[in-house]
């Protein structure tokens, strides 16, 4: 018992604090299309995504956890429910960041408001430069 709070110890030491605590904000381009006309259409200004503390915050609709990490690529999947006019509204975000190329899938699906809807981001995205 004590062997394995050492060796724990041990590797907690060796990771970094700013490791654990390190945040990423992408800058994305790209297009977006709803499903029910399939039309993709330009995001116009660039839409950001914050990875950080095992999240993904993507856009307006919240955060939602990291699902799986490979050298090459981030999946995350999750709900988040918002209010919108004053309804509560559901948020189904499903994703894939390639590590590499910084293209970006993601499929976002609202329920529980009168008009469902899902819509997909077709995206590339790179780190966000500070302005100052």
């Amino acid at each position: 018992m004590k062997r394995l709070f050492l060796t724990l110890a041990l590797i907690a030491a060796a990771v970094p604090a700013s490791a654990q605590t390190a945040s990423l904000t992408l800058a994305c381009t790209g297009t977006t299309a709803d499903a029910m006309s399939g039309k993709p259409e330009d995001i116009g200004a660039p839409m950001g995504i914050v990875v950080a503390g095992g999240r993904v915050s993507f856009g307006d609709w919240g955060s939602v956890p990291i699902t799986h990490v490979t050298p090459t690529a981030v999946d995350f999947h999750g709900v988040s429910q918002t209010v919108t006019l004053g309804m509560r509204a559901q948020w189904d975000i499903d994703g894939n960041i390639d590590r590499i190329s910084g293209e970006t899938s993601v499929m976002v699906s609202m329920s529980g408001v009168k008009n469902s809807t899902v819509t997909s981001y077709h995206l590339t995205c790179k780190p966000a430069q500070r302005l100052f």
